[in-house]
């Protein structure tokens, strides 16, 4: 449906670098990353509204690269919302569009989804922040594009509402498979809507995959920093064990067990993370599971901070295997869990890792 082939595109000094994406027909793709990444100059330049400076852009096997943005015919949300002043939200929806009276009935199918109805006779200046973001989601919508470009577009919207539109977005996907590129830098929206993922950092698509494999298997450093993998260790390589499934990578005071992971030798540097919900805290007198068995842990809780729904533990191993470090590992746990199990500062337990929750990268990869 649509790829993008060597795409470059430079605006003052950044530069985004040697684009390759692939969107099926019909999928929901997310453009993910942090701010400044590129992900605006990115859609810009699908929509036609940037020249790329290199590479090709295709839609349905044809070069669009230079076809201008009104040919292209997509529809397209930016972060601004581009609504007109002397119009109300109704004739900003129904603005330019043929054939008025057909459309009416989804416009208040869709203004009741996304709850507008009762701003059709207000203006723009009347509106607030989050609710013309609602009307350009609207007016998008409506036009059933082959193609829908949103750049950031919940941005504005209360967290309460932007998670319930989340899901009728999904929905309305699902029912009308209009194929859909998304950009955030929010992980949570990514999940919940995405088929399919990229992850652009500083200019250049660092994964490109399916979610699950984004968000649980990220392909270098850079990627599972970004994706929350705050347990980001340094050590060498010690044993590897291809039949057994395993290696264990040695650091100052420690072992970690880890997967085997092919392309590695005996006496690499490497790195290795893993997910701070991954850590499991272990209750006194219970059998610890046999998926933890291979990484335990005793040691004190050095600091907690306090999220409302959860707590983050920072963790320092003491004993055999203490470090010289403030502490050695993050652990996040839910607010009703710290509480059951009588948690502060200063408290001695102990914590067990999966060996399956353990990435492992080379040095500097």
């Amino acid at each position: 449906m649509v790829k993008l082939q060597s795409l470059s595109c430079c605006e003052g000094n950044f530069l985004l670098s040697d684009i390759n994406l692939h969107m099926e027909k019909g999928e929901y793709f997310t453009i993910l990353g942090p701010t400044g990444s590129g992900k605006t100059i990115l859609l810009e330049c699908i929509a036609g509204l940037r020249k790329i400076t290199e590479g090709t852009i295709y839609f349905k096997g044809k070069d669009i690269s230079h076809i201008p943005p009104e040919k292209r015919n997509f529809a397209y949300v930016p972060q601004d919302f581009v609504l007109f002043p002397f119009l109300n939200v109704f004739e900003n929806i129904l603005f330019g569009m043929k054939n008025v009276d057909k459309v009416k009935a989804k416009v208040n199918e869709f203004a009741e989804i996304f709850r507008i109805k009762e701003l059709f006779q207000r203006k723009p200046e009347e509106l607030s922040g989050g609710e013309k973001q609602r009307v350009a989601i609207v007016r998008a919508l409506v036009r059933e594009s082959e193609l829908l470009l949103l750049d950031e577009p919940y941005s504005s919207i209360d967290e309460s509402l932007r998670k319930k539109l989340w899901f009728e977005m999904r929905e309305i996907h699902n029912r009308f498979g209009t194929t859909v590129i998304h950009i955030t830098h929010d992980l949570e929206e990514a999940y919940t809507l995405s088929d399919k993922i990229a992850v652009l950092i500083d200019g250049r698509i660092e994964q490109e995959a399916l979610k699950d494999d984004v968000f649980y298997n990220p392909v270098n450093k850079t990627v599972a920093s970004f994706m929350g993998f705050r347990n980001i260790l340094n050590g060498r390589i010690k044993e590897i064990d291809k039949e057994d499934n395993k290696m264990v990578i040695a650091l100052e005071c420690y072992e970690v067990i880890t997967p085997f992971f092919e392309g590695f030798k005996l006496g690499d540097k490497v790195e290795f993370c893993v997910l701070p919900q991954e850590i499991k805290i272990l209750r006194d007198g219970r059998e610890i599971r046999e998926s933890l068995k291979d990484n335990v842990f005793s040691g004190r809780i050095e600091n907690v901070i306090p999220h409302g729904v959860s707590h983050t533990i920072y963790f320092k191993i003491k004993g055999e295997g203490e470090t010289t470090e403030q502490y050695d590992f993050e652990i996040n746990i839910p607010y009703y869990n710290f509480l059951r199990l009588n948690l502060a500062v200063g408290s001695s337990i102990r914590v067990a890792m999966r060996k399956n929750a353990i990435k492992v990268f080379p040095t500097g990869k």
